[in-house]
Order: C-alpha cells, then sequence, then structure tokens
C-alpha cells in the first residue's frame, strides 16, 4: 500500500513537473538574461531537463524504499557508477565541442538511470507484484504528506539556500555570471554530497533508540556523529577558504578577482549548516522532522529575500548574492537549530565544546597548519600538486583524527569495526 500509494501520488507530481516545464519553456527569455545566441539552446535544455525529472518522478519512490531497507550500500551503488559514467562522458563529450544539450541530457538521463538501478534493487527486495492501483490507499496518503511536507520543506529550502543566488543573478544580471557563481555552488556542492552520504545511517538509528527511549545513548549519538562529520568539513572548508583563489584558477584558467571571496563566503555559510546535519538526521529519527523543515524553509526565504536585496537594490553583484547565502546560515544552523537539539537532549554548551569541538579541532589541526604553510611557502600550480596536497590534508587530519581527536573507547571501537570488516572480506574471497 504504501509503495503504490506513493507511486501513484509521484505520478501526479510527474505531470504538474512537465506542465512547470512547457510553461518555463514559453516565458525562459523573458524571465532569465539569456543571450539571443543561447536561447534555443536553452529551451532545449529545459525540456530536456523537465521532460526526465517528469519520468524520473514517477520511479522517485525506489531510493526512499532502499532506505526503509537500510539498504545504503544499493543506493550508493547506483549512484557512484552513474556518477562516474557520467562524469567520464561529460569530460569527453565537452573537449570533443559538444554543448549545453549534451550536458542536460547527461544530466537528465542519468539520474533516469540511478532510479532504473535502484528500482531494480527494490523489486528484489519487496513482495512479488508490490504495484497495485488498488493498493492505492488515500488515507495512507494523507498520513504520508504529514510526514513529506516537512521533509518537502527541508528539501526544498535546502535547494533554495544551494541555487537561489543562480536564479536570482540570472533574473537580474547576466548569465555569464551565472556561470561563475555556479562554479562556487558546484565546490560547496560536493562537499554537501559527501557529507550528506556519511551521516544517512544516523536517521534509523536514532529512531530505534528513541523508540526503546535511549536517551543516553541518543545524545551520544549525536555528539559522536557531529564530531565525526567535523573531521570531514573543517579541512574541506578550510581548503575552499585558504586555497580558493588557487583551486578556481587551477579549474577554471582564469583569474575572477571576487570569485574567491565569494566561494568563501558561500563555504562558511554551508560549512555551519553542514556542521548540523548530523543533528538533522537525529531530529527526524526522533519524529522532529517539523522543526528543522520550517527552519530550512526560513532559511531559505530569508536567502532569497536578501538576494534579491542585494542584487536589485544595492547592486552589490556576486558578494553581495554570497553574502546573503551565508547570513541565514549563520543565523539558524549557528544558533537555533543547536539550541534546539541541544534542548531537547540536555546537552550544554561546555559540554558540546568539551566532547565535539575541541576534539574535532584539535583532530582536524595537522591538516589545517598544513594548509597554511602550502599557501604561505608554495601554493599548488596545477592538478597533480593540488591532488597531491588534498592527499597529504586528508591523511594529515586522519593521523590528528586518531591521536588527537579520539578517545580510547572510540579507538577501540573503530578498530574492532576494522577488524571484522577485514574479516568478512578475507571470507569472502576464500569462499
Amino acid at each position: 500500500a504504501v509503495v503504490s500509494t506513493c507511486t501513484a501520488f509521484l505520478s501526479a507530481v510527474a505531470i504538474v513537473v512537465l506542465g512547470l516545464t512547457l510553461v518555463l519553456h514559453h516565458w525562459l527569455t523573458q524571465i532569465f538574461q539569456i543571450p539571443p545566441a543561447l536561447a534555443a539552446d536553452a529551451r532545449l535544455c529545459v525540456l530536456v531537463v523537465g521532460g526526465c525529472a517528469a519520468l524520473g518522478a514517477i520511479t522517485s519512490a525506489a531510493g526512499p524504499v532502499l532506505s526503509g531497507y537500510q539498504r545504503y550500500d544499493l543506493m550508493a551503488r547506483s549512484r557512484l557508477t552513474v556518477t562516474l559514467v557520467r562524469s567520464t562522458l561529460l569530460v569527453v563529450l565537452v573537449m570533443q565541442g559538444f554543448g549545453l544539450v549534451t550536458v542536460a541530457l547527461l544530466y537528465g538521463l542519468g539520474e533516469l538511470v540511478v532510479n532504473a538501478m535502484n528500482l531494480a534493487s527494490c523489486l528484489r527486495l519487496l513482495p512479488a507484484r508490490p504495484f497495485a492501483l488498488r493498493a492505492v490507499d488515500a488515507g495512507l496518503l494523507r498520513e504520508m504528506l504529514g510526514y513529506g511536507f516537512n521533509t518537502f520543506n527541508y528539501v526544498l529550502g535546502a535547494l533554495l539556500l544551494l541555487k537561489a543566488g543562480e536564479v536570482l543573478i540570472g533574473i537580474l544580471r547576466s548569465a555569464e555570471e551565472v556561470a561563475q557563481y555556479a562554479i562556487v555552488t558546484a565546490s560547496v556542492l560536493t562537499l554537501t554530497t559527501v557529507i550528506e552520504a556519511f551521516c544517512a545511517a544516523i536517521k534509523p538509528a536514532a529512531s530505534d533508540l528513541d523508540t526503546h527511549g535511549d536517551r543516553a545513548r541518543l545524545k551520544q549519538l549525536l555528539l559522536l556523529s557531529q564530531k565525526y562529520s567535523l573531521f570531514l568539513i573543517l579541512p574541506s572548508a578550510a581548503f575552499l577558504l585558504i586555497m580558493g583563489r588557487e583551486f578556481l584558477l587551477i579549474w577554471t584558467q582564469k583569474d575572477f578577482p571576487l570569485l574567491p571571496t565569494a566561494l568563501a563566503l558561500v563555504a562558511a555559510g554551508h560549512a555551519v549548516r553542514l556542521s548540523q546535519h548530523s543533528s538533522f538526521f537525529v531530529l527526524v529519527g526522533m519524529g522532529e522532522h517539523r522543526y528543522f523543515g520550517l527552519l530550512m524553509l526560513s532559511m531559505a526565504v530569508g536567502t532569497v529575500t536578501l538576494g534579491w536585496l542585494s542584487l536589485a537594490v544595492l547592486d552589490l553583484g556576486l558578494l553581495g548574492i554570497a553574502l546573503a547565502s551565508a547570513i541565514p546560515l549563520f543565523v539558524g544552523c549557528g544558533i537555533f537549530l543547536p539550541r534546539h537539539i541541544y534542548g531537547k537532549l540536555g546537552v550544554g554548551g561546555a559540554e558540546s565544546l568539551r566532547q565535539v569541538w575541541i576534539p574535532a579541532l584539535l583532530g582536524a589541526a595537522p591538516g589545517l597548519a598544513l594548509l597554511v604553510a602550502c599557501k604561505l611557502a608554495r601554493p599548488p600550480r596545477g592538478w597533480i600538486e593540488l591532488l597531491l596536497l588534498v592527499a597529504t590534508v586528508a591523511a594529515a587530519t586522519a593521523l590528528g583524527a586518531w591521536k588527537l581527536g579520539l578517545g580510547d573507547s572510540e579507538r577501540a571501537r573503530l578498530s574492532n569495526l576494522a577488524r571484522g570488516q577485514w574479516s568478512k572480506l578475507a571470507g569472502a574471497r576464500t569462499g
């Protein structure tokens, strides 16, 4: 009933998406500042991406079903496979002169393939013939929408926080500035994807602990997951702040004067958001998804409002839109969200500082010091040097986290986990 009802609802969503696609296709050049030479390709891209999104909506329930089964391995397999193949094709085809329509096709079809792979996995897990029109239940749909509306708020808010700037620039400025700002958000989106994948398994664990009323272990889950997330976030965000200019110069082969500052602002704001991403999954596991959904939507509205003011009224350009992106995140995820979740679980500020932030900063310190030293002595000048720096910082952070950021019990737990996984792998090879 759940699968059939969800699929029926998403099929209706697909029709809405298709209708909005046709509307946007008709009014595209009236809404956005698109050069006449790119107008035809832009319209075709809207049809391709919108059409693929409409088709993908019908099968998009497959991913949440796998999440319900806690088969994150299958979700990761489909996502990683498609991302690697799509990225390779993208580089090869663009270097051979293919343009925007090819990029749109690769992204649109790529998402359809991800859904198809997830659906194939779902059909092996679900009972026989899981989709049936007679199983669609209106009462169940109302219950699902109560939860889904808040999840929708969160997803919409997260999307607006990342992409509202590009939309506003496209409406009020120029296509060239959209491309420049997209470079900034692409870097942050990569970090966001990694952290979201890292934190995905927290939700079922939090739900299980909350069901059994185990607040002590739920509190421990919150603090440990936030600390471990910071081991990834701190060096990654520091890299974008410290090496932003060098990274952009190597990537784009152009020196955009204001872009490194815009990247630093956006990276700092989203680093604050991602530092609380594990808190989001704990809240959802506790059934507190409503608060986070409304908070994300409020921050998104703040981003859109400040972005419009920075461009339409103050004419601050890319720096203004970057600042408009960062301010709501500093307030919402830096103040309101931690106060809410810490209040729910009885975590004090001193306890958070002692168990999360100080160990995380100590663990990340070797990698951060290496970044600063490299910036002062000899910044990277090409892809090989840049990748070597990233690998070295990652190794230094891993060593620092192990020696300085983890307690004895955590090291013992992770060692046992690693030995268990190695034993399973060795057993599989022997078998």
